[in-house]
C-alpha cells in the first residue's frame, strides 16, 4: 500500500534541502573573504608592531643632540639641572622629553642698545635731520613719551648706550632665568638702573665733554647682576650718543665752544711762554726759573733764612757761570748775557793787570830818578791832553787881546760819534 505524504510535509524537506544547499553555497563564498580579512589584519597588526617599535627606538634616542660652537649645553631631568656643563662637540644623549630638556646656552659676546630709555621721542622729529638742525627747536619734554638723565648739578641730558655681555656661568644662569630669551632684558634693566647712578654723580658739563663714568656703571650693574645669581658678566658699557634736550641746546653749545677756544688760548699761550723761556735760557729754562723764584720767594720772605739765601744765591751763581743746571746746559739769551759778561770781565782784569804792570814798573824808575819820570809824565800828559780830538787849540800874539770864539762844529761832531759808539759798545758788553 502506497504511503500517503503529506504535501506540505513534503514541502517542508524540500526546503530544508535548499536551506542547506544555499549555506553550504554561502559558506563556500564566505571562506575566501574573511580568510582575505584575516590576512589583511595580520599583515596589519604586523606593520603596526613594526611601526610601534620604529615609533619607540625613535623616542628613546629622540634626545641624541650635539652642541654647536659658541654655546654650551645644560640637561634638566624633571626641571631640576643634572650633570655637568656640556661644551661644544658631541654628541651626547638625554632622556626624552618630558623626562629630561636640553637647555643651549650661547657663549659668544651679546650686545644690547638703550637707544630709547634716555633719548627724546624721535618720532615727533622730521626723519633725517640732524641735531644741529633740530636743536633750538621749541617743546617741552613729555616725561611719559621722553627719556632723560638727571645730573649731579640738576641738569637734564639724553644719553644713548651699547652694553656688551657674556653668559660665563650657564648652571647660575639657568637656575636664576631659566632661559636665554630673558638675559638681554636683564642686562637692559640693570644697565639702565647703573647708568641712572652713574650720570647722577656727573655734572651735565663733564658728561657733554666726554666723561661718562662708564666704569662706575659697570660696576654697579655687575654687583646686580651678582646679587641676583644671573651667570651673566658684563664686558663693556659705552655711552654712543648725548645731548642736551633740543631747546637748550644753542645754550650748551656756546658754552663748549667758550671753553673750546679757551683752552686753545691757553695751549697757545703754553706754546709761547715755552718759546720765549726756551730762547731765553734753552732746554734748562725751568729749572733755571724754579731756582729763580725760590730765590725771590726766599728774599721776600719775612722770616728769611740768610744760610738757605746763600745757598740760593751760589746756586744761581755756579749755574752763569757753569752755564749748566741739572745736568742741563743753559742756552738761549742768558748764555749769550753770560758769555758776554765773562768776556768783559777778562777785557778789564787784563786791562788792570796791564796797568798795574805798568804802574810797577813806572814805580821803580821814579824811584831811581823822579824828576826826569815826572817831567816825561807832564809832558805826556800836555801831548794827550793837547793832541786829542776833543781839545780845540786857540793861537794868539802876544799882548792884550780880546776874544771872540765860536765852536768848532767837526769838534762837537767828532765828540758826538764818539759817544755814540761808546755807548753801542758798552752795550754789545752787556754794560748798562
Amino acid at each position: 500500500m502506497a504511503e500517503m505524504r503529506n504535501p506540505f510535509e513534503h514541502h517542508h524537506e524540500h526546503h530544508d534541502h535548499d536551506h542547506d544547499h544555499d549555506q553550504a553555497e554561502v559558506e563556500t563564498l564566505i571562506d575566501p573573504a574573511q580568510q582575505a580579512l584575516a590576512d589583511a589584519l595580520r599583515v596589519s597588526f604586523t606593520v603596526l608592531k613594526v611601526v610601534m617599535l620604529v615609533l619607540v627606538v625613535l623616542y628613546l634616542v629622540s634626545n641624541v643632540f650635539s652642541v654647536k660652537t659658541q654655546e654650551n649645553a645644560v640637561r634638566l631631568r624633571f626641571g631640576k639641572i643634572v650633570g655637568e656643563v656640556l661644551p661644544a662637540g658631541g654628541p651626547y644623549f638625554a632622556l626624552p622629553y618630558p623626562i629630561e630638556q636640553v637647555i643651549r646656552i650661547p657663549t659668544s659676546i651679546r650686545t644690547v642698545t638703550i637707544n630709547d630709555g634716555f633719548w627724546f621721542q624721535t618720532q615727533r622729529t622730521p626723519t633725517g635731520q640732524t641735531l644741529d638742525v633740530m636743536q633750538g627747536q621749541p617743546g617741552p619734554l613729555n616725561p611719559e613719551k621722553d627719556g632723560s638723565l638727571l645730573t649731579a648739578d640738576a641738569n637734564i641730558v639724553h644719553t644713548q648706550w651699547s652694553v656688551t655681555y657674556r653668559i660665563d656661568d650657564p648652571k647660575a644662569f639657568i637656575a636664576s632665568l631659566g632661559t636665554p630669551q630673558d638675559a638681554d632684558l636683564l642686562v637692559q634693566r640693570t644697565s639702565e638702573q647703573a647708568i641712572v647712578h652713574a650720570v647722577a654723580r656727573l655734572t651735565s658739563d663733564e658728561l657733554l665733554k666726554g666723561i661718562t663714568n662708564e666704569q662706575t656703571a659697570k660696576g654697579i650693574a655687575a654687583a646686580s647682576l651678582a646679587q641676583l645669581k644671573a651667570g651673566i658678566r658684563i664686558e663693556t658699557m659705552s655711552m654712543t650718543h648725548h645731548t642736551v634736550p633740543l631747546a637748550t641746546r644753542d645754550a650748551f653749545q656756546a658754552v663748549l665752544n667758550a671753553e673750546s677756544e679757551k683752552g686753545q688760548l691757553i695751549e697757545a699761550a703754553q706754546q709761547e711762554r715755552a718759546r720765549i723761556l726756551g730762547e731765553t735760557a734753552g732746554e734748562s729754562h725751568d729749572a733755571l726759573l724754579k731756582v729763580i723764584e725760590r730765590y725771590e720767594k726766599t728774599s721776600e720772605d719775612g722770616t728769611m733764612d740768610a744760610a738757605k739765601l746763600v745757598a740760593i744765591d751760589a746756586q744761581i751763581n755756579a749755574t752763569f757761570t757753569d752755564l749748566k743746571i741739572d745736568d742741563r746746559i743753559v742756552g738761549g739769551k742768558v748764555a749769550e748775557v753770560a758769555n758776554s759778561a765773562k768776556s768783559y770781565r777778562t777785557s778789564v782784569v787784563e786791562q788792570v793787570r796791564a796797568e798795574a804792570d805798568r804802574f810797577g814798573k813806572l814805580l821803580d824808575e821814579y824811584r831811581k830818578n823822579p824828576r826826569i819820570v815826572e817831567s816825561r809824565l807832564w809832558q805826556g800828559t800836555r801831548e794827550e791832553i793837547l793832541g786829542s780830538k776833543q781839545v780845540e787849540t786857540f793861537y794868539v800874539s802876544p799882548g792884550q787881546l780880546y776874544l771872540e770864539m765860536n765852536r768848532d762844529p767837526s769838534i762837537q761832531r767828532t765828540r758826538e760819534e764818539d759817544r755814540i759808539k761808546s755807548d753801542a759798545e758798552n752795550r754789545a758788553a752787556g754794560i748798562r
